[in-house]
């Protein structure tokens, strides 16, 4: 039998060049990490630009979208979930149920279709994209509480509330803005 170490310090001859097999992981190692910057990174940076971009249309600042546990602790709050399921990351299978109730839940609220809500776990990228890019704008009165178990009803009714009374502010600031008639402009 050969020793584990001769199979590695194999060599070939290709086109006249002599090859170690070592040459060849390098090789290997380099092709990854030419694809890893190529696809990976670009998927990464426009996923936090996402992220960033809808923790502005849920009212919050942008970079409160990029920290990790944050992001989903606030899509919580926001979709009227409770908090406390994000302790579901220490069970991997419950978390994804959770990550899927919560993405659902947010196409709820940005109205996208049932369809598109259905699509977007499978599709996360292209859709987080989607909404993240597009004019749609969040309306909590949208996500329906009632088939929601997580949370009980004095908070889905608080929380509509909250929200009814800031979207009213937003708009009276809105219709402010391009009023003509107001003094000072």
């Amino acid at each position: 039998m050969m020793p584990l170490l001769n199979i590695f310090a194999r060599t070939f001859v290709m086109d006249g060049t002599v090859y170690e097999i070592n040459d060849l992981v390098f090789v290997i190692i380099g092709v990854l990490a030419t694809i890893i910057a190529l696809f990976v990174i670009p998927i990464i940076i426009l996923l936090f630009v996402d992220l960033w971009k809808i923790a502005k249309k849920l009212g919050r600042k942008g970079w409160e979208g990029l920290i990790p546990i944050y992001n989903i602790y606030l899509l919580c709050r926001e979709t009227g979930v409770n908090p406390w399921w994000i302790l579901t990351i220490i069970f991997p299978p419950a978390f994804i149920i959770l990550l899927i109730i919560l993405v659902v839940r947010l196409c709820e609220g940005l109205s996208k279709s049932t369809l598109f809500s259905v699509f977007t776990p499978m599709f996360l990228p292209i859709n987080l994209t989607i909404m993240a890019f597009e004019n749609s704008t969040w309306d909590a009165k949208r996500i329906n509480f009632a088939s929601a178990a997580f949370i009980n009803d004095d908070e889905a009714i608080s929380y509509i509330k909250k929200h009814q009374q800031s979207a009213k502010k937003s708009q009276a600031k809105k219709k402010a803005a391009n009023d003509p008639w107001i003094e000072g402009k």
